[in-house]
């Protein structure tokens, strides 16, 4: 409520001292409805808190805004410890691709877990973009996971079929 109202002084005094991930992940959402601006910088110093939790929210605050500030904050959320975090920081990215973000992206695709190559691929070939799908190309000459390397393949084939046009 406080979010719809606009109480962003209000919900930045809430944070103050608040531990509670769930708290300050409500928190920060409500903020963000209140002032994207100010959630921004409430949400930088979570970003790389061992809670993914609170990381995640952070993410989710940051990517509020658009364009390169945004980016820049989220690139380093890639190197996340927790792979629910890196995944999130990659959806927000995802929204609004730019070359620099496709390139971060795209170094997903190293990632050593599982879940997040396998997300990043994901997105890459959702991407109506052939750079995408080269990335995704050269990383399925690398994959060592077979299952990763075959669903690369298949998601490939669906991404860049040929759309059937109706008479």
């Amino acid at each position: 409520a406080l979010g719809l109202l606009g109480q962003a002084d209000r919900l930045l005094g809430l944070l103050d001292g608040v531990t509670d991930a769930v708290v300050v992940a409500a928190a920060l959402r409500a903020l963000g409805e209140a002032s994207p601006e100010r959630a921004f910088e409430a949400a930088r110093p979570l970003l790389f808190s061992e809670d993914p939790l609170l990381a995640a929210s952070a993410v989710e605050a940051i990517g509020q805004l658009h364009g390169a500030r945004r980016d820049d904050e989220l690139f380093p959320a890639l190197e996340h410890p927790h792979p629910d975090v890196v995944k999130s920081a990659l959806v927000v990215l995802s929204r609004d691709m730019s070359r620099e973000a496709l390139a971060h992206v795209g170094r997903c695709l190293d990632h050593p877990s599982y879940e997040v190559r396998r997300f990043a691929a994901d997105l890459l070939v959702s991407q109506a973009d052939g750079a995408a799908h080269a990335l995704v190309r050269a990383r399925m000459d690398r994959e060592p996971d077979p299952a990763i390397r075959e669903a690369l393949a298949v998601a490939l084939a669906v991404a860049t079929r040929p759309t059937r046009t109706e008479p």
